[in-house]
């Protein structure tokens, strides 16, 4: 979506990418609004275990879900996002003790949409924590 308004930016068709054109033909049931139909996540982490992967539960405090942790590693969870740019210092505390009552390894945030979200930090701020080691699973 973003990479098509922006064209229509830089081609003087709209003036925003974020703007009137975007609300009116990507949501609210316009001609370019479609709906993002999620896997089930015990059924997506057992997945990426199979395919030889490591699965990490993201966005943990933007979603406020921690709840699924204990169930998701049942299904083969290996880590957790513990650096996103949402997380506040209480979820990264959350964060931590489950990664170390679970042997999870932590990750840095994996939010980054460059131009296309403003308010957003550099690309490489928010890292992998160094003091969170791989758990054996991952050597």
């Amino acid at each position: 979506k973003q990479h098509l308004l922006q064209f229509l930016v830089d081609s003087g068709q709209t003036d925003t990418v974020f703007g009137t054109l975007f609300h009116t033909a990507f949501e609210h049931g316009g001609p370019c609004a479609r709906s993002i139909h999620y896997p089930d996540a015990r059924t997506a982490v057992a997945a990426i275990r199979e395919a030889g992967g490591y699965a990490v539960l993201a966005h943990a405090g933007q979603q406020q879900n921690f709840e699924l942790i204990p169930d998701l590693v049942s299904a083969g969870l290996a880590g957790l996002e513990l650096n996103h740019p949402a997380n506040t210092a209480a979820d990264r505390a959350l964060l931590s003790q489950a990664a170390a009552q679970y042997g999870l390894f932590c990750t840095g945030g994996s939010d980054f949409h460059g131009d296309y979200e403003a308010g957003r930090d550099t690309l490489g701020g928010f890292v992998a924590p160094a003091d969170c080691p791989l758990p054996a699973l991952c050597l």
